[in-house]
Parts: structure tokens; sequence; C-alpha cells
């Protein structure tokens, strides 16, 4: 079954673009609750919390319309939040999304988010990431697969020569829980209960479900955020964290965006 996790992160940089709402994670597609909201594709996020999917959206460099999700600049996470496609380990789940034709529908400003970024499935606008090193909007970064189980394949992350250079030293978010992979630092996960709420109060590191911290619940209704696709019928709690479960269909969504899932 497809969920998607709310994840916390906080500071400016994310690990790489995830869905923002505080505290909830889907399986799959997370919720990301890491309430960075994606600013840019260049993976630097703003607390922002947000429902929608995991990508940056056509207008806006990083976030994304529908869904929104902070992307890695040094390979750090910041902000707090839901994660509704960022690092869940389970399958991508549906978010609501612009509508499109073909891919062109869904391009906007600059390389790291024209057409050749996107995929057009079942009518909604799919963000796949980076394609090379020149999509990224800052010199110093690199695209690099992350392995997050958002449905995205590759994020622009911060460029490095050891992992010592990546993280931004609080929460989660040090070195220690970084891998510099091919030049590019890698989030491996949240390793403590401790280190989450150190980030955010309320958040627990899960590792079998997310690689982010993720909010704590004891039933669905504690993870709504008051919108049609994020009230108590696209949770469940499990394990004590909320885990998005997706739109249930385009009712759901806002003006005219699509509920669909990434693939």
């Amino acid at each position: 079954m497809g969920v998607g996790f709310v994840f916390l992160a906080c500071g400016g940089q994310s690990p790489h673009p995830s869905a923002a709402d505080e505290g909830s994670s889907s399986r799959g597609n997370s919720t990301s609750v890491a309430t960075p909201s994606t600013t840019g594709a260049d993976g630097t996020a703003s607390s922002g919390t947000s429902m929608t999917e995991t990508g940056p959206s056509k207008s806006t460099s990083g976030s994304s319309t529908g869904s929104s999700f902070p992307t890695t600049s040094s390979g750090t996470a910041s902000g707090v939040g839901t994660s509704t496609g960022g690092n869940s380990k389970l399958d991508p789940v549906a978010f609501c999304r612009p509508p499109c034709a073909q891919p062109i529908d869904c391009a906007g400003d600059g390389p790291y988010f024209d057409e050749d970024n996107y995929e057009c499935v079942g009518g909604g606008c799919i963000w796949l990431g980076c394609v090379a090193d020149s999509d990224c909007p800052d010199p110093s970064q690199v695209c690099r697969a992350t392995d997050d189980g958002t449905g995205v394949d590759m994020y622009c992350v911060a460029g490095c020569a050891s992992a010592g250079s990546c993280g931004q030293g609080m929460g989660p978010f040090v070195p220690s829980n970084y891998s510099c992979i091919d030049g590019g630092c890698i989030f491996d996960g949240c390793s403590s209960d401790g280190e989450c709420e150190e980030l955010s109060p309320g958040t627990r590191c899960v590792p079998e479900l997310s690689k982010f911290c993720l909010r704590t619940c004891t039933e669905p209704e504690d993870c709504t955020t008051g919108t049609p696709a994020s009230d108590g019928d696209n949770f469940e709690c499990a394990e004590g964290v909320c885990v998005y479960l997706g739109c249930n269909g385009d009712r759901e969504c806002d003006g005219e965006q699509v509920c669909q899932a990434p693939r």
C-alpha cells in the first residue's frame, strides 16, 4: 500500500525536495512533513508546510504547485513538516498536481524545471528531478540520486569531498548522518528520537518508515492540516507516527489540480 510520511527538517537546506507538512509521513511520497518548504531547486528549504506532492512547482524554483518539496542544496534538510514524498521507505502515493496534456505544460523557469524534468502521467505533472549537474541553480551543487522513496529520480544536492562537509549541524542533519557519494551529499536518515526532538518536539525517528523525523500521533486526526487532501481519511497513524495515504481523487484537490501518483 502506498503511503506518505511527514518528516521534519530544519534550517535552510533540505536533503532533497519533498512535500512539506508538519510532522507526518507518507508511505511512498511522503507528505513530507519536513517543514522545510522547498525554496528552489537548490535544495534549500525554508520552513513551510504543505500536503502536496514532492517536487518543485512549475512556476517557482523548488516550490511546487500542489506539491512542495524542499530540495537539497547542501545535502541537508531544513524545516519541519509532513513528508509526502520525502524519503519514505514505502511506495509513493498520489498527490494533488498541476494538470497537463504533455510535459511542456509542466515546465517552468530555469533548467531544473524544463520539459525534460517532467512527465505527464494521468493528466498530472510529475517532476522527475534534475537531469544533469547543469540543471542545478547553484554551481556548488551536483545532480545525484538520493534513493529517498519520493518517486523523484535525482536531486540537486551540495557537492562534497567528504561527509564532514555535509549537513547543517543540528538535529539529524549532522555529518554523521550523511554519505559523500560521487561528490554529492546524500542524507542517510535520522538515527535517534533525540535528534528529532532537538529539531522539532513531538517527532520521532522511525527508520523503517522514513529517513526523516515523523510527527507523532495516536489517531489519524492528529495528522490533519485542515484541507480536503489532508484530513482524517488521508492518513493513518502507524507505529505512533503520521503516515500519509495520498489524496482520494480529484475532488480533494484545489482548483484544476488532479490527484495522481508518480508512476
